[in-house]
This record gives C-alpha cells, structure tokens and sequence, in this order.
C-alpha cells in the first residue's frame, strides 16, 4: 500500500473515485498542504484498499468536466450542502463513486472558548501562544497550536467519515454534515477575528492583515511554518467566501 496520498490529475478524479468502494481526496490550494497524518493513518487500515487516498489541487481543476460540475452541484446539495462555483478546500469521502461527506478540515488557531474546547484543545492553544509569546514568532506559535491540534482534528475528521459509511439513516448524516459544516465555517471566522456579519470588505481586509502576520520576513527563521500558515489562511478565506458565494451573503 502506498506510503502517502496518490497526487490525483483532474481527468483522473472519475476514475479513482468511481474504481472504490469508498476512496478520501483532499482538495488542496498547491500542494503545500499536508494530509492530516492522524487522520490518513486511520484512513488507511479503515478502507482497506489500496492507493484509495489522494489530493487533488482545485486550482488546476477544469470546471467545465461534468463530473466536477456534478460534484460542487448536484453532489454538494444531496449531502445537505449548498452547491459551489468551486470545489472548496478540505477533505470529501466518496462512496461508489459518489460524494458521500466533505469536511473543510479547519482548526481554530484563535481565541478559544474554555467552555468549548477539550482539555487536548486547551492545552495546545496555551502551547502555541506560549512558543509566539518567547520567540515573539507569529507563525511559530501556530504552528505549534496546529501540530497539537492535528490529533483531535483527524480523528473528528475520522469518525465522522466513519459514521457516514457505517449509517443506516441518510437524515441523521445530512444534519451532522450541516451541523460540521457550520461549525468549520465559524472556525475560519474565527480565525480572521470576525463575525459572520461582516462585510465583505471587512473579510478581505483581516484576510490581508493575518497574511502579513504569517509572511516570512516578520518570521524570520522559520520559514516553512510562516508558509503552512499562510495555506491554512488562504484556504479558511476561500471557505468563507465560497459559503457566502453560494448563500448569496455579501455586503
């Protein structure tokens, strides 16, 4: 069995979700974002089958194939979810070649609720502001938080893919699937430090300044997590915009 996700081509997406009984692709913005390994080392003895994970770069897909016009409408819409001009970022679980859940796969890098979070949770959020506060290093101190994170994301990610493929009622995994979507999309609010109420220019404009935070030159030393971070930022700005694309939210 491979030893890492299967780099899937988009005229190759048909092929490698439809030859499966149940196959994960991670829809990625480049290919500087990694495959959750939580998430992957449970995916793998789970599927049984081999080369059944992959990513994908939705920014070289050719959105006029059918069957990617498909996935962001009709497939979208049957899981509960409204249909997108884009795929958006995050991980989508086929089954029989069909979309069965999608999971933006966020993580909370702000202000955490103690009341909200898991203890695993809390503790790496104290870590992450703690390793920021001593090598005064933005992108060090998040990067921190989302190598904590990653377990409890993972296995989230996991058992709800697990759920789905194991359910006997398609009505509890579509609202689970709303619920999970909603949640992700207020993580990336988070992230930015806004509410959902925000103007769309009030969006751009915080998206642009926790770019700067994230940008080498004030991380210096530390290049490879001022990138990631930068990928994690632009991927919860293109969750968000695309949400609000496809509900008609703008201001």
């Amino acid at each position: 069995m491979t030893t890492k996700p299967i780099q899937v081509k988009s005229t190759e997406m048909l092929a490698f979700t439809s030859l499966k009984k149940a196959c994960v692709i991670q829809a990625t913005i480049g290919n500087k974002t990694e495959f959750n390994t939580t998430l992957y080392s449970s995916l793998r003895p789970y599927l049984k089958f081999p080369f059944s994970i992959g990513t994908i770069d939705i920014e070289q897909l050719d959105y006029s194939d059918p069957f990617t016009q498909k996935l962001i409408g009709d497939q979208m819409e049957r899981i509960g979810l409204i249909p997108s001009d884009t795929m958006l970022p995050g991980y989508y679980l086929f089954k029989k070649g069909i979309l069965a859940a999608y999971h933006p796969g966020t993580f909370d890098v702000s202000r955490l609720d103690a009341n909200l979070v898991s203890t695993t949770m809390k503790i790496a959020a104290g870590v992450g502001i703690l390793t920021a506060i001593f090598l005064k290093n933005v992108a060090s101190g998040f990067q921190m938080f989302a190598q904590l994170s990653e377990v409890p994301t993972g296995m989230s990610i996991f058992e709800f893919f697990k759920e789905v493929l194991e359910a006997n009622s398609d009505v509890d995994v579509i609202k689970k699937q709303q619920f999970i979507f909603k949640s992700e999309i207020d993580k990336a609010y988070a992230l930015f430090g806004i509410l959902r109420s925000a103007t769309d220019n009030e969006i751009k404009a915080s998206y642009k300044k926790k770019l700067k935070e994230c940008h080498p030159d004030l991380n210096p030393g530390n290049v490879e997590a001022s990138n990631k971070l930068t990928v994690k930022v632009v991927e919860a700005y293109k969750l968000i915009m695309g949400e609000r694309k496809a509900t008609n939210v703008e201001a």
